[in-house]
């Protein structure tokens, strides 16, 4: 439910053309722009986060996450464990919110 509230969120910027990316009539693209929220501890800290949630995950999950970060497709990884391609995504989808509530990261949904 969140992950849908941040991309409809996003949508909306880019419908009424408030995209992020750009400066609105700077010459300096936004990109080039320090982003304030990147500080050296909060980079620490989302890769502390990151580290803690794999921890928290099966091996399998972690193999099928691991495989998908180096650009696997769903249909490919269903392939190989034998089910649908949907079955491999809302099977990562829940390991890593599972995951981030037994962290304490999130609130649990249910």
């Amino acid at each position: 439910m969140a992950r849908n509230r941040t991309f409809d969120a996003v949508a909306s910027q880019h419908a009424q053309r408030r995209d992020a990316r750009t400066t609105h009539g700077s010459d300096e693209p936004l990109s080039l722009v320090a982003d304030a929220w990147e500080t050296p501890s909060r980079v620490l800290e989302m890769e502390e986060i990151v580290s803690a949630v794999r921890e928290a995950m099966l091996d399998e999950d972690r193999y099928l996450v691991d495989q998908r970060m180096i650009g696997r497709e769903w249909p490919d990884l269903a392939l190989e464990f034998n089910t649908t391609a949907e079955a491999m995504r809302k099977r990562v989808m829940r390991c890593i919110d599972k995951a981030a509530v037994n962290l304490g990261l999130v609130e649990d949904l249910a």
